[in-house]
């Protein structure tokens, strides 16, 4: 097999979670490309994410200076707003907790008969994790819009023939597995990946990244 098939990129860059370190992500990505060394894709998760997010907007490190300077990229930082612990109702946060601590007892009884008599909706589920999160983000529909309307409208068209990383994103979702009857419904957390048409047609991609977790 071709090895540009096997393996199609020679650099790439993480861009793991930390929320504020995406300051030095961008720093050290604008060392690599000063050096001729810019990555050929950026995997970003959590936190990091934003930050190749910024470098899809802005790949020359001048453009992303200046969007990291804007007034737009302040205001998606603000909008992400720390969740405070007596925010939500304490009663309501221990009745999630007992509820999660049932469900983790009920997946460890395997081949025993005793099937869960209540499936989780998704719409509950949701609404957990919403209410055990750190962080909210305000207006979070159009969060990004105007800090990619921005960047679109200030990046140096003449720099569009330079190196420009792909960007591949970990993440994750509520995902509803095929019910065999009403006590089998399941919802499972599942790993999720965002990935550029080149690394996803790669052939069998999904069997390797399922076998690679």
């Amino acid at each position: 097999m071709n090895n540009q098939l096997v393996k199609p990129y020679e650099r790439v860059q993480l861009f793991s979670g930390g929320g504020s370190r995406f300051g030095y992500y961008l720093g050290s990505y604008a060392a690599l490309a000063a050096h001729d060394l810019t990555p050929d894709i950026i995997v970003g998760t959590c936190g990091g994410s934003l930050s190749a997010y910024l470098v899809h907007l802005a790949p020359d490190p001048k453009d992303l200076q200046a969007l990291m300077c804007s007034r737009e990229l302040y205001r998606v930082i603000t909008a992400i707003r720390h969740v405070a612990p007596d925010e939500a109702n304490k009663r309501l946060k221990l009745c999630y907790m007992t509820h999660a601590l049932k469900r983790w007892r009920l997946s460890k009884q395997r081949d025993n008969g005793q099937g869960q008599r209540q499936a989780d909706s998704y719409e509950r589920l949701l609404n957990e994790l919403q209410q055990l999160a750190m962080f909210r983000i305000d207006n979070e529909q159009y969060w990004l819009d105007e800090l990619s309307q921005f960047a679109t409208s200030n990046n140096d068209i003449s720099n569009t023939d330079k190196a420009t990383p792909e960007i591949a994103i970990i993440a994750s979702r509520l995902y509803q597995a095929p019910a065999d009857g009403l006590y089998n419904e399941k919802l499972v957390l599942q790993e999720l990946l965002f990935t550029p048409p080149c690394l996803a047609n790669l052939p069998n991609f999904a069997s390797v990244w399922t076998t690679g977790k």
